[in-house]
């Protein structure tokens, strides 16, 4: 099913080659590799140095007309527990006009910031476990957008059978809706709402819904002070092409403050907690470094306090991260 369907998305695009507008079209490729070393003290005293490469991507991104626009990426996907996908996003983008932009194929559902940001854009070198616990895998699904001055709308409908990770239900007719609202007042108030639902149609024809999660996020940006939080709660074992293993009712936030010296450093500080219905509760501060080197080149450092674990109580993390972006 998978590989029909991305068969089909290639033979999309070669029809569409022949309609391009050679006034219009343009061709932007895009990689980053992001090279990652780090440390727990005092389990590993200080000996892990070796740089491994952490994540990677190649993006091709076709705009033939006005109309129509393409996204084909490859590389380590960190939605996939770490594992390479290949293709990462295959996504043909159909534009009515601002208001309305239908999209179809492979890309990440519309949920969460900090799960729909880039890797490259990230404050901290891996996003937040309380975010990770609703985290969904890329699927094929049907999306309608659009955006009008302070106002954002997402809304899509996945298939659970494309995700390269599906544990689904035993009829295995499930679907996942989820919405997004997104509200933007001048360039330093951003606030957006989210809502997950997992749907199922027995072969009885009887219709079943689930709810799997709901997100909250704010950002203020104050330059050079920014602060950036987001809540989740909802029932990831509703869920079941999550790389969370919660179960039960899971409610998790982080908070973060970024503030930015000399336009070349970000100092940043970060609460990440998650509690569970199930007795379960952590928390987990840590404290960032971002160095921007020029637009292409960026090292960061990041310290993690666990009080939850004593093996891995302090975890030091360096990254070098190198991005480069080339249109024709």
């Amino acid at each position: 099913m998978r590989k029909t369907i991305i068969l089909f998305l290639a033979l999309l695009m070669s029809a569409l080659y022949g309609y391009a507008d050679e006034n219009k079209s343009s061709l932007n490729v895009n990689s980053y590799l992001q090279f990652k070393t780090y440390f727990v003290a005092p389990k590993d005293r200080w000996r892990n140095y070796a740089l491994v490469l952490n994540r990677s991507e190649l993006a091709v991104f076709w705009e033939p007309n006005s109309i129509v626009n393409c996204l084909i990426s490859i590389g380590d996907d960190e939605m996939m527990l770490g594992k390479s996908t290949i293709p990462k996003d295959v996504k043909f983008d159909f534009k009515a006009s601002s208001l309305f932009v239908l999209s179809l194929g492979i890309h990440k559902l519309p949920f969460s910031w900090e799960l729909l940001e880039s890797d490259t854009d990230l404050d901290f070198i891996n996003r937040s476990e309380s975010v990770l616990a609703f985290a969904p895998y890329r699927m094929i699904g049907v999306q309608i957008a659009g955006e009008t001055g302070f106002f954002e709308y997402v809304f899509r409908v996945s298939d659970s059978s494309t995700s390269s990770y599906s544990y689904s239900f035993d009829d295995d007719n499930n679907k996942y809706v989820n919405g997004r609202i997104v509200f933007n007042f001048t360039n330093w108030f951003h606030f957006a709402i989210s809502e997950f639902y997992s749907i199922s149609g027995a072969p009885n024809n009887t219709f079943k819904y689930y709810m799997v999660a709901s997100a909250g996020e704010l950002i203020l940006d104050f330059h050079p002070l920014v602060f950036k939080g987001e809540y989740l709660h909802g029932y990831p074992d509703n869920y079941f092409d999550i790389r969370s293993n919660f179960s039960g009712y899971t409610e998790t936030w982080y908070a973060q403050f970024g503030y930015t010296i000399f336009d070349d450093y970000e100092l940043l500080l970060k609460w990440d907690h998650l509690w569970s219905s199930y007795d379960y509760v952590k928390n987990k501060y840590l404290l960032g470094v971002n160095y921007y080197y020029n637009k292409n080149l960026k090292l960061q450092f990041n310290w993690e306090y666990n009080p939850v674990n004593p093996d891995e109580r302090h975890k030091f993390i360096f990254q070098l991260q190198s991005d480069f972006d080339i249109k024709i």
